[in-house]
């Protein structure tokens, strides 16, 4: 029987764990993880009477599909929550005012927002492919102009980055968009061309919809922790990894575990600092990964504020404020609200243009969400619930170069080090989805014999 060893019981560490039980039914997993409990940032909170989710929340069906897949292979179709129409509706905070962002044609021609956009839409189809690799901003202001880059690119990059459109990669963060480029000659002809991809949606799920679990995005995380195989070791650290005769051990200075094949599942911090004295070439991979911290204030009310339902709001870099966008929870899946006179609102902040705003109070910036959501949604009620939490250095930033760096780490570790595969979000895609595909692509390029 072969041993392998999971560093990591975030998304990427449980769901590779799941697909090799299933692949290899007889294969000896042990699963390593620093804290008490198992999921990383994913974590569901009812507290103060209202339901919220720590991390990722809410996902588009159309670019979900292996954690649909993997949410229906694990039974859980019944805990589908599927987002109400209004979900539909977003909204942009510019010149002092939100704007609704049109979805049909003639609000497209009418809306101040949209309407600087056709001249450009109407030529992008005759501009020349660009490089293979360029900024967000580059390719943006290349095919639509500078107010499409700094208008919706901008604050669209900010909302799933929290990154600088100036230095993050067009071919590493929106990687579909570039690829109707390069296949069609344009965004536009590519739109109309592209062929949707074969997949059967759940009863109920609707490609353009967005869905999360009823019972919290947690829920799933105890569903792959029950599902897979193996032991799981909790509260810790592992500090050494010692390569030997084809093997691999690892080692927590108390006890050693010694496997055929390390998978790290671990944050881009983490794998930095237990990799750090592989060699440079490692060092030098994480050396050139940025990482983004976030803020994050939940406001719950017993009142319905909200003059606009929708998904919620964005706001360009360039508006100077300090609210990066507001996610309304309760307008997006009011089946998670407590009661008909409830409001939950996610306020974000921070990022890359704020990069140290963690570092202030939380008092301090539950003062300026509320600030803030004054400002833009004329909100002046005292939230019956506040909760303000942090996510220092956490997301990657893929800046220019990074699917190149990506590529010649994995072809070095393939040739020095063919124990070890590294998985997790800093490589190639920060969605939880992102993260399970990840980690059903190792599981199914993994090939073991029977010993």
């Amino acid at each position: 029987m072969r041993n392998v060893i999971i560093l990591g019981g975030g998304i990427s560490g449980l769901s590779l764990r799941y697909f090799l039980s299933q692949k290899y039914p007889d294969l000896n997993i042990t699963l390593i993880e620093k804290e008490n409990r198992l999921g990383g940032v994913i974590e569901s909170r009812q507290s103060g009477g209202f339901f919220f989710e720590k991390g990722p929340r809410t996902f588009k069906a159309s670019k979900s599909h292996s954690l649909l897949q993997l949410i229906c292979d694990l039974g859980m179709e019944k805990e589908l929550l599927v987002s109400e129409k209004n979900a539909a509706r977003r909204f942009l905070w510019k010149d002092d005012r939100l704007h609704a962002i049109p979805t049909h044609p003639l609000p497209l021609l009418a809306s101040p927002l949209t309407r600087k956009l056709i001249p450009s839409m109407m030529t992008e189809w005759s501009k020349e492919v660009g490089a293979d690799d360029e900024t967000v901003h580059s390719f943006a202001k290349r095919r639509l102009g500078v107010y499409a880059a700094e208008v919706f690119f901008d604050p669209m990059t900010l909302g799933i980055y929290a990154g600088d459109i100036r230095k993050l990669s067009m071919l590493s963060c929106f990687p579909s968009l570039k690829e109707l480029e390069r296949k069609h000659g344009s965004i536009t002809k590519g739109l109309f061309k592209r062929k949707k991809k074969s997949f059967t949606y759940p009863e109920g799920v609707r490609t353009s919809c967005l869905f999360t679990l009823k019972r919290g995005v947690e829920s799933l995380v105890a569903q792959l922790e029950e599902a897979g195989k193996g032991d799981i070791v909790l509260n810790t650290a592992v500090r050494d990894v010692v390569f030997k005769d084809g093997k691999v051990s690892v080692s927590d200075g108390n006890h050693t575990w010694e496997g055929d094949h390390l998978f790290c599942a671990l944050s881009a911090k983490g794998a930095y600092h237990l990799s750090r004295t592989w060699d440079e070439q490692v060092t030098a991979f994480f050396n050139a990964l940025e990482m983004a911290s976030l803020s994050v204030v939940h406001l719950g009310y017993e009142c319905r504020p909200l003059k606009e339902e929708g998904f919620g709001y964005l706001i360009p870099s360039n508006e100077g404020e300090k609210i990066l966008g507001v996610i309304f929870d309760s307008s997006v899946f009011p089946q998670q609200n407590h009661h008909a006179l409830e409001t939950r609102l996610t306020v974000m902040m921070g990022g890359a243009f704020h990069p140290k705003h963690h570092e202030i109070s939380k008092e301090m910036r539950i003062a300026q969400a509320l600030e803030g959501i004054e400002k833009h949604l004329g909100i002046k009620a005292l939230p019956m619930y506040t909760y303000a939490t942090e996510y220092v250095q956490a997301i990657p930033q893929f800046t220019l170069g990074h699917a190149q760096r990506v590529a010649d780490l994995r072809e070095f570790l393939r040739e020095k080090y063919p124990q070890v595969t590294l998985l997790g979000n800093y490589l190639d895609g920060v969605s939880l989805s992102d993260c399970v595909e990840g980690a059903k692509n190792i599981s199914q390029n993994i090939i073991y014999e029977s010993t």
